[in-house]
């Protein structure tokens, strides 16, 4: 499946992936106002096995296919199981 990948112009590292260039008909409308207005960013065929730098193939596949978007957040600057260790330590001392 080709699918089209738009930046947002609002959240930094943010993007959305839709199946066909230009209609946001499956984007929720408040997905859209946070977003802000679309700015292609490429396309390219997407397959269960293609390799995306935060995403997996498979599951951005499955979710344009049930949802007919994905939406694609910025990476977490910090590992949550790691605060989460620390906390626990935390109430062990």
């Amino acid at each position: 499946m080709i699918c089209y990948v738009y930046r947002s112009n609002r959240k930094k590292d943010t993007y959305l992936y839709i199946q066909k260039e230009e209609d946001f008909n499956d984007v929720p409308e408040t997905v859209l106002k946070v977003f802000g207005p679309p700015e292609f960013a490429l396309s390219f065929d997407l397959h269960p096995d293609k390799k995306l730098s935060q995403a997996d193939g498979r599951q951005v596949l499955d979710q344009l296919e049930t949802e007919g978007f994905y939406l694609q957040l910025p990476k977490s600057d910090f590992d949550l199981s790691q605060i989460e260790e620390q906390i626990v330590q935390s109430l062990d001392d």
